[in-house]
């Protein structure tokens, strides 16, 4: 099945992504990219988005742990059905950005962040966030989308 697959893509990205920094540079280290308005920094969050809820790891690991089940239960449910098939592509990508992350918070009690845009309130991400947010913005823009 396709949708498997490109789950366990991103999972594979996103890990492999994460050992090349982890690899690369220390813990905290910093290192500009070609266009200085991005930085590979190397972070370890216990938390959600912007460290949020880092004092309750254990919390964050069970909430996502659920989310990531409830959002394959939500992907089975709908699999069958004919067409759909934006919202089959976002439910995957999801799926395996949220995999990815929680991957990590059961091996090493937090995600590994690298990925920093020097802009006002930009939060550190990884790859798994990234198909996180394309995956919610493709769930939420095709709902709304009726076919002729």
């Amino acid at each position: 099945m396709v949708y498997l697959l490109i789950i366990f893509i991103i999972i594979a990205i996103d890990q492999f992504t994460k050992k090349i920094i982890c690899d690369s540079l220390e813990i905290e280290e910093k290192r500009e990219t070609v266009n200085s308005n991005i930085l590979f920094w190397h972070k370890k969050n216990t938390g959600v988005s912007y460290s949020s809820f880092s004092a309750y790891p254990k919390h964050v690991t069970f909430i996502t742990g659920i989310f990531t089940i409830l959002s394959f239960l939500a992907f089975l449910c709908i699999l069958p059905i004919k067409g759909m098939k934006i919202i089959k592509i976002g439910f995957t990508f999801i799926i395996g950005g949220a995999a990815g992350n929680l991957i990590d918070r059961l091996r090493n009690n937090c995600v590994t962040d690298f990925i920093y845009l020097k802009y006002k309130y930009s939060p550190i991400f990884n790859v798994a966030d990234i198909f996180v947010v394309i995956g919610a913005i493709l769930v939420l823009f095709s709902s709304n989308f009726k076919k002729n």
